[in-house]
């Protein structure tokens, strides 16, 4: 039960005192990680700092195939895992803890970009990689179509559960984001007389008042039928809720103890839903069905703006590059469907309310 000091320094520097990495989930990832890897070597009464005899795999490589064959974790994760460990290894060879990392590179060719000139060799630069890294497959981003949508909602009598899904699926904003969403940015539509004429209202979100990844304030557009039902929810739901834990909260979503919600109990929420309808989804799956269908019914609807950068700054992407991977999956939903997801979603909620 003694700390492991180089792992406990390696952490400070990188999540402290250089500043570069911001994010506290990233934090506790790097955390796990390490975790994980140094009771692996523990268990095994494995030394993280002796070089394996020639021609035996490297202990990072017994590691990566343990985790991949005995604990059958993705090849992503296993890859995630691996090259945390590398960055403290790397860091271990800068502090003299040992001579040199325990793994060789290679150099791969990566495409920048598709185009018609990539078979060229346009839009390409070559990275090293390290051996010790699985060749993993590019999974295909999961979305839901607008008829599992339908099958949630229906399958979420829960007041708060179901306006947790809605607010993921109509907005797209993050499970952490969820988790802290303020009461205060949920007004009555009804008070507002310039809204008439608009489907949506755009809610500034403000690191000050929630939690968002890196810190960085963004805004968000939320259906005024919607935020019709949160205003209701505040009015007749959450003083009840409230009443229950015995204390304010300043976050809109409160659990039936009246407590706020945490990582894992969001995360609940959508297993209880997994459960019923016996198909996967998450609050991250919502993002993307909301990244999709808003792209692509923004493209049809020949949106006078730039749809990807709609999507990126409704999304808080810090690189369009990022949002352009939901380019692959317009061909995929229906072009019956693509017009009007806001309002399909709107109808679904009040045949079941």
């Amino acid at each position: 039960m003694e700390i492991h000091q180089p792992t406990f320094e390696h952490l400070l520097e990188v999540c402290i005192r250089n500043g570069s990495v911001q994010s506290r989930r990233s934090w506790e990832r790097y955390g796990r990680d390490l975790y994980d890897f140094f009771c692996f070597t523990e268990a095994n009464a494995y030394d993280w700092k002796a070089s394996m005899p020639k021609g035996m795999p490297s202990l990072l490589e017994i590691y990566r195939d343990w985790s991949l064959e005995e604990c059958k974790l993705s090849d992503t994760t296993v890859n995630q895992r691996v090259r945390t460990v590398q960055r403290f290894y790397a860091w271990a060879v800068e502090q003299n803890y040992m001579t040199r990392v325990p793994w060789n590179t290679r150099a791969i060719r990566l495409r920048e970009s598709e185009n018609f000139f990539a078979h060229l060799g346009e839009g390409q630069r070559v990275v090293q990689s390290t051996s010790v890294l699985l060749r993993a497959l590019k999974k295909p981003i999961k979305f839901l179509t607008l008829a599992q949508c339908a099958e949630c909602i229906k399958a979420t009598p829960n007041v708060t559960h179901r306006l947790l899904f809605r607010l993921a699926l109509q907005t797209g904003i993050r499970s952490e984001e969820l988790q802290t969403f303020p009461e205060k940015y949920v007004f009555n539509p009804k008070d507002r007389s310039d809204l008439r004429t608009q489907h949506k209202v755009r809610v500034h979100l403000d690191p000050m008042d929630m939690k968002l990844k890196g810190n960085r304030a963004r805004s968000i557009d939320v259906p005024l039928e919607l935020m019709a039902d949160l205003w209701q929810y505040t009015v007749l739901d959450r003083p009840r809720l409230a009443r229950a834990a015995g204390k304010p909260s300043p976050k809109l979503f409160l659990t039936e103890m009246g407590g706020q919600f945490t990582k894992y109990s969001i995360q609940n929420v959508f297993a209880t839903i997994r459960r019923k309808v016996r198909f996967h989804v998450s609050c991250h799956m919502l993002r993307h069905t909301y990244a999709t269908y808003t792209l692509h019914g923004l493209r049809e609807a020949e949106f006078a703006g730039e749809p990807l950068m709609y999507v990126r700054d409704r999304l808080g992407h810090s690189s369009v590059k990022t949002t352009e991977i939901y380019l692959h999956l317009l061909n995929q939903i229906s072009a019956d469907l693509v017009l009007s997801h806001d309002r399909e979603i709107d109808a679904i909620f009040a045949k079941v309310t």
